[in-house]
């Protein structure tokens, strides 16, 4: 088995792939969280994508993307076999959590695949776990059986009603905290559901942070421009996230940076 060779890949929902790579390294020391950096040549774009899954037994890490830019279409068409030019990681503070108690795993679409590793360990920590899913359609949908192992229960929301419940996350998540005492809230979900879900918890104790797709306009960070304002200061997505308390963050500042990162 080379190194940073495909081993596998797999469409999981429209325009989204799941690829396995050996890259024994990162398998042994990736944290929920971590992400890494990827470029399928020299010539490529550099990538950011969440270390969905490990396997360190075998060496090999999981990502899943969805092919919209001309550098993700073209990781995505490399057959099975080839070896990537670079897979740099883990990057990132991983999510660490020590508390003990209720948590909402909150994912919409992509980022279902954010939240995986981070609903994993929140259970093997002893966590009574909840997962909600968004999507805007069924064709849209990933990763729902693996958060349904790493959870107590879970609900799927769909807006048009073609899988799961017709409705929202806000919805749903109304109905867990109803009926029960949610001590954190993870979320890897558009900038606007993290507002309404601020707003829905807003006169309650519930630490909610946000876990976020990371960027770097240069590809490593170092001109600052994945730099993103938290709690009145700018920080390093790359070296400091990509998970924040989700009330410190300017996400006019960060669409307008994620914007711009995707061309």
């Amino acid at each position: 088995m080379s190194h940073f060779q495909i081993l596998s890949k797999q469409i999981i929902a429209q325009n989204i792939k799941r690829m396995d790579i050996a890259a024994p390294e990162i398998a042994k020391s990736a944290r929920p969280g971590q992400f890494v950096l990827i470029m399928a040549d020299v010539w490529s774009l550099r990538l950011f994508f969440p270390v969905v899954e490990t396997n360190p037994p075998k060496g090999t890490i999981a990502i899943v993307f969805k092919e919209e830019s001309p550098s993700e279409k073209k990781l995505g068409n490399l057959p099975i076999g080839h070896n990537l030019d670079v897979v740099m990681g883990p990057l990132g503070n991983p999510a660490l959590p020590d508390a003990i108690g209720t948590s909402v795993c909150i994912g919409y679409e992509l980022g279902i695949a954010r939240m995986v590793p981070v609903s994993r360990y929140l259970q093997r920590l002893g966590n009574k776990n909840f997962g909600i899913l968004g999507t805007a359609t069924k064709r849209h949908l990933v990763m729902e059986s693996q958060m349904r192992l790493s959870c107590q229960r879970i609900f799927v929301m769909s807006e048009d009603g073609s899988v799961g419940k017709k409705g929202f996350i806000t919805d749903a998540l109304s109905d867990v905290l109803v009926h029960y005492p949610v001590d954190q809230i993870f979320m890897a979900v558009p900038s606007k559901i993290v507002r309404e879900v601020l707003r829905l918890v807003q006169e309650k104790r519930i630490k909610v942070k946000a876990v976020l797709a990371p960027f770097a306009l240069s590809g490593i960070g170092f001109c600052g421009t994945d730099e993103i304002k938290v709690n009145k200061g700018y920080v390093s997505l790359l070296t400091e996230g990509p998970i924040f308390d989700a009330q410190l963050i300017d996400f006019d500042i960060y669409e307008e940076r994620l914007a711009r990162s995707h061309g």
